[in-house]
């Protein structure tokens, strides 16, 4: 007879090939991907299981960085009820130094919630639908792809400049 995972184990194992997967085709790099990485994972998850909607949370808390000038950036991500945290969007920020999760106060998010708020349309799938290729890697061509030098240059990270 085969061994079977307990459900939450296999459920943690499947939750997190569906984030491997997504994040492999979104661009998850950039100021901004952490919520739309979110909204399309809870899609993602209710497409092939709703119930797992319920083995998880999305939390929109804060990272600490080391271009941020010690202040606190915004950033969202996922845990499964384990507390194992699901957030391939943080390299956005360790690529320039330290960064770790902060302590301010944070907003968390079953993924039935996250995924009932992401079905109503937000700012972000509208930018999503609206211009595929910032975030999909499939719609980008090699004159789109993203200038990260570029993309610091336009904003200053000064304790003075709120970004």
């Amino acid at each position: 007879m085969k061994h079977l995972k307990p459900f939450n184990e296999s459920s943690n194992e499947l939750l997190s090939d569906i984030a491997k997967e997504l994040s492999e085709k979104m661009n998850c790099d950039i100021t901004g991907s952490c919520v739309h990485f979110a909204e399309e994972f809870v899609l993602k998850v209710h497409k092939i299981n709703p119930n797992l909607l319920n083995d998880f949370s999305v939390i929109e808390g804060w990272v600490n960085w080391k271009q941020g000038d010690n202040i606190p950036q915004q950033h969202t991500w996922i845990e499964l009820n384990n507390k194992t945290k699901i957030d391939p969007t943080f390299n956005q920020f360790t690529k320039w130094g330290w960064a770790n999760y902060s302590t301010k106060k944070s907003h968390k998010y079953t993924g039935l919630d996250y995924y009932l708020e992401t079905i109503k349309g937000t700012w972000f799938s509208e930018r999503r639908k609206k211009y595929p290729q910032m975030f999909f890697k499939e719609f980008m061509n090699e004159n789109q792809k993203y200038d990260e030098g570029k993309f610091l240059k336009r904003f200053s990270y000064g304790k003075n400049n709120y970004q």
